[in-house]
């Protein structure tokens, strides 16, 4: 074999394990985006149950049964520094949707066994009156209305803004930019409404 092939032979063999690290590094890019993507998914079907456990629950302690029509009014309605849970109420057996005001929970899915098969989510639920003008919402904390909004913030040390930075490398001489952990928030408007 002579000089050329062997030359040949040297550059065949760098490219071929120059396209092998291409691959491999691909296939941990792609490992960690369906790893991110599950995390994302479980997050929000996570806030979904919380959304609608707390839609499922009467608007207000006033509207609990049995109560009296006519008699509620926005003005009868818990007020604003008082939403949250009351005496002896513990997450999940909340009786009305402002009990949810200051949930704070840890939860995660196990399988069977107790096995966390995901991410461990940090839960903060706020629970706050609004007032519809026109399109807009408008924070209303002076008074009760008969619209409030129920907000979930999910946070995980598993949810990355961008788990896989190896992949974009930055330019020549920048600094790599950290790992930051991401913040999901969903929100709903629940509403009372009677008929007079």
């Amino acid at each position: 074999m002579g000089t050329g092939q062997t030359m040949l032979t040297i550059l065949a063999m760098l490219l071929m394990g120059r396209l092998i690290l291409m691959v491999n590094e691909n296939n941990a890019n792609m490992g960690e985006a369906v790893k991110m993507s599950e995390y994302r998914i479980t997050a929000t079907s996570l806030a979904t149950s919380y959304l609608e456990d707390a839609t499922g629950k009467e608007y207000d302690e006033k509207t609990l049964p049995p109560y009296d029509p006519p008699t509620v009014s926005a003005s009868t309605c818990t007020s604003p520094v008082s939403l949250g849970t009351d005496a002896g109420e513990v997450y999940p057996n909340f009786d009305d949707f402002d009990d949810f005001n200051g949930l704070d929970r840890q939860d995660t899915l196990r399988d069977l066994t107790g096995k966390i098969i995901t991410a461990i989510y940090h839960v903060v639920g706020k629970v706050q009156y609004v007032k519809i003008s026109g399109s807009t919402l408008v924070p209303e904390t002076a008074v009760p209305t008969y619209t409030k909004r129920f907000t979930i913030t999910i946070t995980s040390p598993s949810i990355l803004t961008d788990n896989f930075s190896y992949a974009m490398r930055p330019p020549e001489g920048a600094a790599a930019t950290p790992n930051i952990q991401d913040t999901l928030v969903f929100s709903t408007l629940y509403s009372y409404w009677r008929l007079r």
